[in-house]
């Protein structure tokens, strides 16, 4: 589940963790934070960019409850509001985002775990991998999802695990509602100082309520609901390089391939590489994050007089640093940079955003 403006538009965010060493009973964190900014394409449009300067305030709760003997439970909640200004195009994005969690330890290296979210976005997303007439367009809608799973540990760090998904989707503009079902499985490794890797295979079918498959040329739809099978490999390697765990890195390797139930036109195939540097010392921390996506597509065009393969390559690079002033205020800052380069013009497009702010956790 994504939780921020980033997030959505670029796939991933990091999840919100839980406190390393927290008391005994409930811990309960609460984090607000404030800044200012400017980015250079807030509609992130091929050509004539809309640039505006933009306010954020935003809130975070967690209450934690650790196992006790056998139930390990946890909720959050975020929300998060950008005004951009003037605001003459794009008056501002909201985002809201809750989920509970719990565990319950089965004996014998056996854990059962169940998560329910919600998602609330008002944002203005790159669409284009599912349309080009609605390439970018700012979307309003819901999310509520279900994930129940069941992890085995054995005494050499090994483990596996299976669960399902099932997850309503509902926009309230040109966007059609879905459902998103299928089950995963992963296998990996816990070694040395809280590090791991995996390796993760999902299904999933994405049944769309009333849109229409289209025939190959992509000029007429047919008269049926439109799904989508999903296929997704995935290697996940979580490393930290030194015993204080001041450095880690985060890889994420990942393969999906999208068929349509019809004629293939929505086929495609996605390439994906996600790559994260953390460092912390005391007092400061320092992040760094680069995404890669190629897209291929199987039946699309680069045009309409252009007979050439769909392609599309995007990248999200970020930079953040965060210095406590004092026991529960930090400031921060952070740059961002995304890009799509296609040979379907509609589908080019870059965008900057630097920004300042404070944060204040208790």
């Amino acid at each position: 589940m994504l939780t921020t403006t980033a997030a959505l538009r670029s796939g991933s965010a990091e999840p919100i963790t839980k406190p390393e060493n927290p008391p005994g009973g409930w811990d309960t964190t609460y984090t607000f934070k404030t800044s200012y900014g400017f980015k250079d394409n807030v509609l992130f449009r091929p050509q004539l960019p809309v640039a505006s300067s933009f306010a954020m305030i935003s809130a975070d709760v967690i209450l934690w409850r650790p196992p006790e003997p056998l139930w390990d439970l946890m909720f959050i909640t975020s929300a998060e509001y950008t005004r951009y200004i003037p605001g003459s195009e794009v008056t501002g994005e909201t985002t809201a985002f809750s989920q509970f969690q719990v565990k319950r330890d089965l004996g014998q290296k056996w854990r059962f775990s169940l998560s329910l979210q919600y998602l609330f976005f008002d944002q203005v997303l790159d669409n284009s991998d599912l349309d080009q007439l609605f390439s970018t367009l700012q979307l309003q809608g819901h999310s509520l999802s279900i994930q129940p799973s069941l992890r085995r540990e054995a005494p050499n760090g090994m483990f596996v695990e299976a669960g399902y998904t099932i997850t309503r989707q509902h926009y309230q503009s040109v966007v059609d509602d879905e459902w998103q079902l299928g089950p995963r499985f992963s296998i990996g490794k816990s070694y040395g100082n809280r590090s791991e890797f995996s390796l993760g295979l999902q299904f999933l079918q994405r049944r769309f309520d009333d849109r229409q498959p289209r025939s190959a040329d992509g000029l007429s739809t047919i008269q049926d609901s439109l799904k989508y099978q999903q296929l997704e490999t995935s290697l996940v390697w979580n490393h930290h390089w030194d015993g204080q765990r001041r450095w880690r890195t985060s890889t994420r390797l990942g393969f999906l391939r999208n068929n349509d139930n019809y004629s293939g036109y929505y086929d495609y195939d996605r390439f994906r590489l996600t790559e994260q540097l953390r460092y912390r010392s005391r007092g400061f921390q320092f992040r760094a994050e680069l995404k890669l996506s190629q897209y291929e597509y199987a039946l699309q065009h680069a045009g309409p007089s252009d007979p050439a393969q769909r392609r599309r390559t995007m990248s999200y690079a970020s930079i953040r640093a965060e210095k406590n002033l004092r026991e529960h205020l930090m400031v921060f800052t952070e740059y961002s940079h995304e890009r799509s380069l296609s040979n379907l013009r509609s589908d080019s497009y870059q965008a900057n955003t630097i920004s300042a702010g404070i944060e204040l956790e208790f």
